[in-house]
C-alpha cells in the first residue's frame, strides 16, 4: 500500500521490499508500507506522506515505513517549551531536583515524581548466554545474482613442469653419449698414370747421317745402315742427346762443317730408336725445321723395309702438320695393309734444325699436340672388352663420326678407319670424311687390351679383314 512519494532526492536511494528485492528510487516514486528507505553515504531524501508529513533522511540513514511512523505528532507550543526549559534551570540553580517540577505524562508510565522508576520504563534484558537467532521481522533474501570470476591466465611454467632438485640429493644429468666418429671418406684411386712416352723407346743412338742430303738423294744411311738394313758399327763421332726434362732428342756430332747445336738434328746428322714393341704406327712431334729430312723403317732383325717399288726412304715433311708440328709415320703395303717395324731412324736435310719426341696415344688425346690445326680426339673404350665367343651389344658405334660409312662396304670403310696395334691395345685412326688417313686423321680411338691375336688375326692381316673381325664380334658397329 502507498504511504507518499519522494518529493525531494539528492544522490542515491533504495526502497528494499518485504520480499527482499530493491529498487533505486527517483523523484515522484511511491513508498510503500513495508519499504526499508536507504540512502546512500552523501545523499539526501524527502518523503511526503499521504497526509502531508515530510519526513528527511540523510546521508546513510535508514528508515522502515510502518503504520506507527506515519502518525502526525502534535508539537508542544513554543510558549509552553522555553517556560519548563526556565523552571528548570532555576531549580538546578537553588539545588533542587528539577525532575519534580516535570508534570505526569499523559499516559502510559507514571510522570515525573510518580513512585517506581520516576517517570522513566526501562527495558531490562536478563544476561542469560543463551544462543539466539537474530530476525529482522521480515523476510529476507540474499543477492540474487553472482559475481562472475575471470578465468585466470595459465602460466608459462606450472607446478607440475618446474623442476625440483633436492639440495640432499640432486640429480647429476647423465653423460651424454660418445657421437660416433665419421667414417674416413673414400679418397678416390690415383689415377693410372698414362703411358711414357719414353717407354715407346727401347734403344736410341746418333750417327752421321748418308741420307736426306740432296748431294746423295739415294743414300742408304751412313753409318747406321745400308741397303739392305742396320748395321752392328755403331759411330765415333756422333751421339744422341735425350733431355729428360722435355724428353726431346737431338744429336750431337763432331767434325760437321755445319754450324750446329747440341739440342738440334742438324744437316748429315741422323738418329735411330728402336721400339720397345713392333709396331705399324708411331706419332712423333717435331720442334724445328724438317727441311729435307727423310725417314726409314726396319723389321725385328733390323732389315730394311721397302715398298713394292723399291722405295725405303720417305719424306718426313709429307708425314707431318706443318703447322703443329705432329707426325704420323707407317706403311702399307701395296693392298692398303699396314706393315709392322721394330725400328725407325730420321735424318736431317740440308735445311733441318729440329728435335723430336716420341708420342704415345695418351700424349695425342691431350690435346696438346695435334696434327692439321686442331687436336687429335681420342676415345677410349672404359670397360674391358668382353669374350669374343659371347654375344655382345654394340660396343663402339661409330655411325655419327663417319660421314657415309657402310658397315656392308668393306673396300670403302678402310678409307675411313685404319687399324693398328701398339702396347697390347689397338688403335682406330679416323678420317671422318672417308678421304684414308693419308689426306689427314680426325681422330684416334683406343680399345684397351685388344690386339689382333684377340681377334684371331695375325699382324699383317688386310685392313678389310681387320674391321671384319671387329664388325662381327661387336667391337665396333657402323650404319
Amino acid at each position: 500500500m502507498s504511504t507518499g512519494t519522494v518529493s525531494f532526492l539528492s544522490g542515491q536511494a533504495v526502497a528494499i521490499a518485504a520480499d527482499g528485492t530493491e529498487r533505486l528510487l527517483a523523484v515522484g516514486d511511491a513508498i510503500l508500507l513495508g519499504d526499508l528507505i536507504r540512502t546512500a553515504s552523501g545523499s539526501r531524501l524527502e518523503f511526503t506522506t499521504d497526509n502531508g508529513q515530510v519526513v528527511t533522511l540523510e546521508g546513510g540513514q535508514n528508515w522502515l515505513v510502518s503504520e506507527s511512523a506515519l502518525v502526525p505528532v502534535q508539537a508542544p507550543a513554543e510558549n509552553t517549551v522555553s517556560a519548563e526549559i526556565a523552571a528548570i534551570q532555576e531549580a538546578i540553580l537553588a539545588g533542587e531536583d528539577p525532575t519534580e517540577l516535570l508534570e505526569a505524562t499523559a499516559a502510559g508510565a507514571p510522570g515525573a515524581g510518580a513512585e517506581g522508576n520516576e517517570g522513566a520504563d526501562f527495558i531490562v534484558l536478563a544476561r542469560t548466554a543463551a544462543e539466539v537467532t537474530p530476525v529482522a521481522g521480515y523476510d529476507t533474501i540474499g543477492l540474487n545474482y553472482s559475481v562472475e570470476q575471470p578465468d585466470g591466465e595459465e602460466g608459462i611454467l606450472t607446478g607440475d613442469t618446474i623442476p625440483v632438485i633436492s639440495p640432499e640429493n640432486p640429480e647429476v644429468p647423465g653423460t651424454p653419449p660418445t657421437p660416433e666418429a665419421p667414417e674416413d671418406p673414400e679418397l678416390p684411386e690415383d689415377p693410372e698414370d698414362p703411358e711414357d712416352p719414353e717407354s715407346l723407346i727401347a734403344d736410341y743412338q746418333g750417327y752421321v747421317g748418308g741420307q736426306g742430303s740432296a748431294n746423295n738423294p739415294n743414300g742408304t744411311g751412313g753409318t747406321y745402315a745400308d741397303a739392305n738394313g742396320l748395321k752392328d758399327t755403331g759411330a765415333d763421332n756422333a751421339w744422341a742427346i735425350y733431355n729428360e726434362e722435355t724428353g726431346y732428342y737431338s744429336v750431337e756430332r763432331q767434325g760437321n762443317p755445319h754450324q750446329e747445336s747440341p739440342d738440334q738434328l742438324d744437316p748429315t746428322e741422323a738418329i735411330a730408336f728402336e721400339l720397345t714393341n713392333p709396331m705399324t704406327e708411331i706419332w712423333f712431334h717435331f720442334d724445328g725445321n724438317v727441311g729435307g729430312s727423310q725417314w726409314s723403317i726396319y723389321d725385328t732383325n733390323g732389315d730394311r723395309i721397302q715398298l713394292a717399288n723399291n722405295e725405303r726412304y720417305f719424306s718426313v715433311e709429307d708425314q707431318i702438320d706443318t703447322e703443329t708440328g705432329m707426325g704420323h709415320f707407317y706403311l702399307n703395303d701395296s693392298n692398303g695393309e699396314p706393315l709392322e717395324f721394330k725400328y725407325i731412324a730420321f735424318d736431317g736435310g740440308d735445311d733441318s734444325s729440329y728435335s723430336l719426341k716420341p708420342m704415345s696415344s695418351a700424349d695425342i688425346g691431350s690435346g696438346e699436340l695435334s696434327m692439321s690445326g686442331e687436336p687429335v680426339l681420342m676415345a677410349t673404350l672404359d670397360d674391358a672388352m668382353p669374350e669374343l665367343d659371347d654375344e655382345v651389344e654394340v660396343g663402339l658405334d661409330l655411325s655419327d663420326l663417319l660421314e657415309g660409312a657402310s658397315g656392308d662396304s668393306l673396300d670403302t670403310l678402310v678409307n675411313y678407319i685404319h687399324v693398328a696395334e701398339e702396347g697390347g691395345n689397338l688403335l682406330l685412326s679416323l678420317n671422318h670424311a672417308g678421304e684414308g688417313i693419308d689426306a689427314g686423321i680426325d681422330q684416334v680411338m683406343t680399345i684397351e687390351n685388344m690386339t689382333f691375336s684377340d681377334l684371331g688375326l695375325d699382324v699383317g692381316t688386310d685392313q678389310a679383314e681387320l674391321l671384319a673381325a671387329l664388325l662381327e664380334n661387336g667391337v665396333i658397329h657402323v650404319d
